[in-house]
């Protein structure tokens, strides 16, 4: 059983410990042992999710970051490179919004932070969202029928980014119309 424990905390893919052999005293020992393990595995699991996640959330702002400066630093034109700079701070705050989400859904799932759902009027955060990720898309636009007004129930700290990163999404890579 020992063995078997060890091997166990090593890897994340061994099979059930052998609960069942050790003396009837020692079962329950046996099976909080087992609980355990399944704990750290689905935290591993979360903590695995959470680094992919940042580092795909992160990638394309900070290459919008960079790009804005470089085209900054190369414009012999202040206006051109105050309009730079602008969109640099939206980045920016797109980027920390992505991040603040990320941290928030982290600690919903570690069971540390509970989802504070509230009132929410839905179109208005779709279109407040949209001409966000609108930012350095150019002409492309969403077309969209949307209802006068639409009440829900969400946590609009989650619900936000998942909009913004959605329909930016769908800015950048959807066909045209």
């Amino acid at each position: 059983f020992a063995a078997a424990a060890l091997a166990r905390a090593g890897t994340s893919d061994a099979g059930p410990l052998p609960v069942s052999s050790l003396p009837a005293e020692l079962q329950p020992i046996g099976q909080t042992l087992e609980q355990a393990f399944a704990q750290q595995r689905r935290l591993l699991q979360q903590e695995r999710r959470f680094a992919r996640d940042v580092a795909h959330e992160l990638r394309t702002p900070l290459a919008e970051i960079r790009a804005l400066a470089d085209a900054a630093a190369a414009s012999g034109d202040a206006a051109q490179m105050r309009l730079h700079v602008a969109e640099i701070a939206l980045s920016a705050q797109g980027l920390a919004q992505s991040g603040g989400a990320l941290l928030s859904l982290a600690r919903v799932e570690a069971g540390l932070e509970r989802v504070e759902r509230e009132p929410l009027e839905l179109v208005a955060l779709i279109e407040q969202c949209l001409r966000t990720a609108a930012n350095g898309h150019g002409e492309r636009s969403i077309e969209r029928a949307l209802p006068h007004e639409c009440w829900i129930s969400s946590d609009p700290a989650l619900l936000a980014p998942l909009l913004a990163n959605l329909l930016g999404n769908a800015l950048e890579y959807a066909l045209e119309g």
